[in-house]
């Protein structure tokens, strides 16, 4: 609903100005998807309303912008995973894009991500951390 309207409102009120789109979509990249919106599903509604995407007409669920582990500090103890699984057993899912619309587009370069404030993304980090106080990765292109 959020995009659609976006896209109504910039047609109408802004339409000699380009529209992009940065957001937390909430997508989902496996598991139980069945009442969330998935990363394939919601590519295929941007290609349908001829948006795009970072990440491409089929973006890979694996370059997650998550990572995150409950500890047994928090309420939730159901979800607590052991310190030594914190990874393994994190939540990683592709859940932040920016998007614009094809027209207005000449290309959309390959996306980048940083997960350190320093530029660089390294992998097997469970987010946030103390360095970089975030639970989404900075995402660029």
């Amino acid at each position: 609903p959020l995009v659609l309207a976006l896209m109504e409102l910039a047609s109408r009120e802004f339409d000699d100005h380009i529209l992009l789109i940065g957001m937390d979509a909430n997508t989902r990249s496996g598991g139980d998807c069945s009442f969330q919106q998935t990363v394939a599903g919601f590519a295929e509604f941007l290609h349908q309303q001829e948006l795009v995407s970072i990440w491409g007409l089929e973006p890979v669920p694996s370059l997650w912008t998550t990572c995150s582990s409950r500890t047994f500090l928090q309420t939730q103890l159901n979800k607590a995973v052991p310190y030594h699984e914190r990874f393994s057993r994190a939540q990683r899912h592709l859940k932040d894009w920016i998007i614009a619309c094809d027209r207005q587009v000449h290309r959309v370069s390959d996306a980048k991500r940083d997960n350190t404030g320093k530029k660089m993304f390294q992998d097997g980090t469970v987010l946030p951390t103390i360095e970089f106080p975030s639970d989404h990765v900075i995402i660029s292109s």
